[in-house]
Parts: structure tokens; sequence; C-alpha cells
């Protein structure tokens, strides 16, 4: 009796033993089916953004999408806030916010994670243009690295279509430039044309000596303006401000006519800027940026105080004073007889 009880309670234990096992696995698989939905949810959402995300160069073309409109987009699929700027930190896509420049690293080849999403080089010819910085946004499901990586190839491919706009407006600027000089447009259509470069209002010929047309570009890149190379000499069309950041160029020397107003003729502000920039040179010292501005007609003046149409010149008084407002606002005036 007693070796059939022992017999019934080992049985007993085996069947709960197996019971309790058969449970586990079940509860297992059930685990590890979860895991497993939960993987190809994952997957699926990440090649989904990644298929959307390529889907926005169609957008590019069928919408004609802005450069920030197009990252809104990008942002709302890929779950990340995208700032985009230069190597310096500075804005690279017109209306793209940069980030804080401490979180851009040291060399392109860095490691793409930190702290909250990712930062990876917008690539260019010629070298990186940039750098793109996503984090993760709350209450979003982040697509992952490929993503961003995928809106990076975007962001170059919008700042190389920026940049060939530029080009072929610096083009188109420099052959209106050259055509206002040599006087062979109406002045109707020299103000479309100046419309289009988006140069209104009160309007400077600065002709600039002693730099080159890169450290123009870069000096002036977010003026409007027109740039003419002419020789050794390269001609800016544009608002007066712009002389104060040619001003901030090492050793230049520069000229500036009087302000006129959009589409009037070129020949009498040429011959001031010419007139001011060769003042210039005469007193420039090596080191010391100078620019010269026109400051009254530039006839040559008589011995007696009067031009060579017979009016009478400013008093040296007044040209003074006009010589302290422009010094108030940054300029190197040059003065007959100083």
């Amino acid at each position: 009796m007693s070796r059939l009880s022992a017999a019934t309670s080992s049985s007993a234990r085996a069947s709960i033993a197996s019971a309790i096992f058969s449970r586990a696995s079940c509860r297992t698989e059930v685990v590890s089916q979860d895991v497993a939905a939960s993987v190809q949810e994952e997957a699926r959402h990440r090649l989904g953004a990644q298929l959307q995300v390529f889907g926005s160069l169609r957008w590019l073309v069928a919408e004609d999408l802005d450069k920030p409109t197009l990252l809104r987009r990008l942002e709302r699929l890929s779950g990340y806030e995208v700032y985009v700027c230069t190597p310096q930190g500075r804005p690279l896509l017109p209306g793209v916010p940069v980030p804080d420049p401490c979180v851009l690293p040291a060399s392109v080849d860095a490691p793409p994670t930190v702290p909250g999403g990712f930062v990876l080089p917008v690539p260019a010819p010629g070298g990186p243009a940039g750098f793109l910085v996503a984090y993760e946004r709350e209450g979003a499901q982040p697509a992952g690295l490929a993503v961003v990586q995928h809106i990076a190839t975007v962001a170059a491919l919008r700042v190389a279509m920026v940049r060939n706009e530029r080009q072929t407006l610096r083009r188109e600027g420099a052959e209106t430039l050259a055509e206002l000089l040599q006087e062979v447009l109406d002045p109707e259509a020299a103000r479309r044309r100046l419309a289009r470069h988006a140069s209104e209002g009160a309007t400077v010929l600065i002709v600039v000596r002693r730099t080159t047309d890169e450290a123009l570009l870069r000096c002036l890149q977010d003026h409007p303006h027109l740039l003419l190379t002419w020789g050794e000499d390269r001609y800016v069309l544009g608002a007066p401000q712009l002389a104060d950041r040619i001003g901030d160029l090492p050793d230049v020397a520069a000229g500036m006519s009087r302000p006129f107003l959009p589409g009037a003729a070129l020949r009498v502000a040429q011959r001031e800027a010419l007139w001011a920039v060769s003042k210039a040179v005469e007193s420039g010292r090596p080191g010391d940026p100078l620019r010269g501005r026109f400051d009254g007609p530039l006839a040559a003046r008589r011995p007696g105080g009067a031009d060579r149409a017979g009016r009478a010149c400013p008093r040296r008084g007044t040209a003074l004073r006009r010589g302290a407002r422009l010094a108030a606002a940054g300029l190197r005036p040059h003065l007959d007889g100083a």
C-alpha cells in the first residue's frame, strides 16, 4: 500500500512539473511572439519612414516646397527635430534653424551619436557643406540612424540646388551690372532686373580693390548685391550699408558713389566710385582697411574755389561737417585739400 502511495505521489509530482514546464513554455513562446511582432512593427515603421523620406524628392518637384516646409515634413516622418548649419555654426539653408554650436563635432569622422540624437555631415563636392543635427522629439517614435542619414542626403541635395541658384543669380547679376555700366539697358528694364536681385531703394556703386571675389562673396552672402569683376577692380551694386561689410575686409580699398535710385545711369556713379577708390589707395596704409567716399562734384576744382562749370564749391566747414557725418557712419571721407 505504501509502495502504491509513493508511486502515485511521484506520478503526481511529475505531472505537476510537466504542466508547469508546459505553461512556462507557452508563456515564453507568447513573449517571443510579442517581441518578434514588436521588432517587425518597428522595422516596418523605419522602412516606411525611409521610403517616405525618399518620396520627399517627389515633393520637391511636384509641390515646389520651400526648404523650411520640406524639413518640417521630414521631422514629422522621422520623429526628430532637425537642424542644419555650416561647419562654423552659421545658417546653411535659408529658413532652417541652426543647432547649438557646442554639439558640432571637431571632425566629420566623429561618431554620429550624441545625447538624444545624431550629428551627421551634409555631403557636398569638395568636402562637407556642414552638419545636420537630429534630436528625438518628445512623444514621437524616432525612425533611427538610417532615416537621419537619408535626411542628410536630402539636405545635401537642397544645398546643391541653393548653390546652383546663387551661381545663376551671380552670373545674371554680373551681366546686368555690365550692361548698366555700358548703358545699354533702358531704365524700366534695369529696374526689373534689379528687382529680381532684391535691389530696391537707395543704391550705390562701390569699386573694390586689394581683395578677391571669394572674400567679397563671403562677406556679402546674406545681403542683396550685384558683383562684377573688371580687370583688378570689383564693382558692387547694392545698398549703402554694403560699405560697412566691405570695409571690414583686411587690407581692402574701396570707393563708394553717392546714392541713386535703381535704374539710373551709372556713368556718373562709376566716375565717383573710381575717384573715391583712388583716394583710398593713395592714403591707405598696409593692413589698414580704408574706404573712399565721393564727397562733392567730381569735376576738377579751380584754385579760386570754383569748379569747371563755374559753380562755387562747398565751403570747407560744410565739407568737414559732412565728413563728420560720414565718420559717424563708419566711413573714411576724403576731402579736397585734406
